[in-house]
């Protein structure tokens, strides 16, 4: 029988691979490990910013959308149209299902603002805001380009800004209509 030496009397085998983990290997395992986080954490936050960016693009849209249909409806089926001196204000009275209405709508203190009744329109400051977050586009948010009524309105929802424009041509006139203002 051989003797043992003093590292196999310790269990300090040297050839049977069970080295153990010195501190620079822990540390290096470590910050790679840091570094993958890091790049998945970035990863992460690129993509939520990215969502966030689009909810803010959609939202705005189906604003400008419902805006430009209403706008369109009211000055397609005008009977009277009224615009205000300084383009922030349009007063329509229109003719839908038969029935006359009045409808307005301003821009004003950030805000588009909507107003309808079948009689005439009260004073524009108690008007509801439709749209919370909206500006004129250019000097006048209406304006009467030829034969048409244009609009330009800036709608925000939240980092996304859409331009609403258009330009309608009224209806005719047709006899027995009087204004709402």
């Amino acid at each position: 029988m051989t003797p043992l030496t003093a590292s196999e009397r310790n269990g300090d085998a040297a050839d049977d691979g069970e080295r153990g983990v010195t501190l620079i290997e822990l540390i290096v395992v470590i910050a790679l490990i840091g570094v993958v986080f890091g790049g998945l954490a970035a990863m992460v936050m690129g993509i939520w910013n990215a969502q966030r960016a689009a909810t803010d693009v959609t939202r705005a849209t189906t604003q400008a959308d419902a805006v430009s249909a209403a706008l369109d409806r009211a000055l397609r089926n005008a009977r009277a149209v009224e615009i205000s001196d300084d383009g922030s204000t349009l007063r329509v009275r229109t003719s839908l299902s038969d029935q006359d209405r009045c409808q307005g709508f301003a821009v004003d203190d950030g805000a588009l603002r909507v107003e309808q009744s079948a009689d005439a329109l009260s004073d524009r400051s108690t008007w509801a805001a439709w749209v919370a977050t909206a500006s004129g586009t250019g000097p006048a948010s209406f304006t009467t380009q030829q034969a048409k009524i244009a609009y330009a309105i800036t709608v925000t929802a939240d980092d996304a800004a859409l331009v609403v424009e258009g330009a309608v041509a009224p209806r005719t006139p047709s006899g027995g209509s009087t204004p709402c203002w």
